[in-house]
């Protein structure tokens, strides 16, 4: 047996791609509020552009608000996140996905389920920090995006750029086993 049969679907995943939506932001009400979705991209540590999406209640007033960074599984992409818009929004956050490099539109040719997807969490909550709006974060993580919140708070317990109040981790492999038997069987 060749060992790609194994290894591709693990670090090579098909890419979950959409319609490029960089630069389109979308304005929208819930309860009468104003909110607007940003789609942009930013740089992670490599160079590589990875593909995000910020969805912020528009205000006058500069006005700092935790915000909650979700993040896919592998072969996921940022739209992933777009389900808890509503819940996420209402309860007084703002919320921010993007594409994990090597996924969904974002550069980069492999994923390593959450050991170099720390550094593009990483290059959001520095850009998050730099933008001024957010007071906090708050991280979910589905699948590889559970174990990247997981390794990204080992690393940075003490010097995050913003403070990281607490974590979702849904559906997170718990060895390299498990994701062999689960996507290979």
């Amino acid at each position: 047996m060749n060992i790609d049969m194994f290894l591709m679907p693990i670090i090579r995943p098909p890419r979950s791609e959409y319609v490029d939506d960089t630069g389109k932001n979308k304005e929208f009400k819930l309860d009468n509020v104003d909110y607007v979705c940003k789609n942009f991209k930013i740089p992670n540590a490599k160079g590589e552009q990875l593909y995000c999406s910020h969805f912020v209640k528009q205000c006058e007033d500069f006005e700092q608000r935790p915000c909650l960074i979700y993040m896919h599984g592998n072969a996921g992409n940022k739209h992933e996140g777009a389900s808890m818009v509503k819940q996420v929004l209402a309860s007084g956050m703002d919320l921010f996905t993007f594409d994990f490099s090597g996924c969904g539109l974002s550069q980069g040719d492999w994923v390593t389920l959450g050991y170099k997807e720390r550094q593009d969490l990483h290059a959001v909550i520095d850009y998050l920090r730099a933008l001024g709006r957010t007071s906090k974060v708050a991280l979910w993580g589905r699948s590889m995006g559970g174990a990247t919140a997981i390794m990204y708070m080992a690393d940075h317990v003490n010097d995050s750029p913003l403070p990281i109040s607490c974590a979702v981790i849904d559906s997170c492999f718990a060895t390299f086993d498990d994701i062999v038997n689960t996507v290979v069987g």
